[in-house]
């Protein structure tokens, strides 16, 4: 299905060579970035077959699936979350199924918002998951913070006599 073309790292995909417009030889790299940070020759190879999807089916096709797919693991989260304490191992594959598909889906969403965006949405996107964990964080430590206080105030007021 996929072969190494001449310069060992972008992979061509024989049934893309000519694509569904009739181009010839076109690889599917071409137009797309690969994200930076990203190694190793199977993630290499998922890019490529994302972004293969992406030429094949076009943007709005792929836009829905992101839509579909992420609908798909809340349907099974909910499922989940519903469970029988002896079923939650078999929802748990649903589950782990589901969050596969998205994270194959956001990867496309990711090649088409950089492909218009000059990779300003992969800074956005770097800078907006940073501030999250960083309120995240603030809001563990505030949580943390909190209970201890109430910790401390359970012991002081037991260990006081006022029975």
């Amino acid at each position: 299905m996929w072969s190494w073309n001449g310069d060992g790292r972008r992979i061509c995909f024989n049934a893309l060579q000519k694509s569904h417009t009739g181009t010839d030889s076109r690889c599917i790299s071409e137009g797309h970035p690969v994200p930076p940070g990203i190694g190793g020759e199977k993630i290499m190879v998922a890019d490529y077959i994302c972004q293969g999807a992406l030429t094949f089916w076009g943007e709005d096709a792929q836009l829905d699936m992101v839509i579909e797919e992420m609908a798909e693991l809340t349907k099974a989260l909910l499922k989940y979350k519903r469970a029988a304490p002896e079923d939650k191992g078999v929802y748990m594959n649903f589950v782990a199924e589901e969050h596969a598909d998205v994270e194959i889906m956001l990867a496309q969403l990711y090649f088409i918002m950089c492909k218009y965006s000059d990779m300003k949405y992969h800074g956005d996107k770097i800078k907006y998951r940073d501030e999250k964990i960083s309120r995240l964080a603030s809001r563990l430590d505030q949580a943390e913070t909190k209970r201890c206080m109430k910790l401390k105030d359970i012991s002081v007021g037991n260990s006081g006599g006022n029975r």
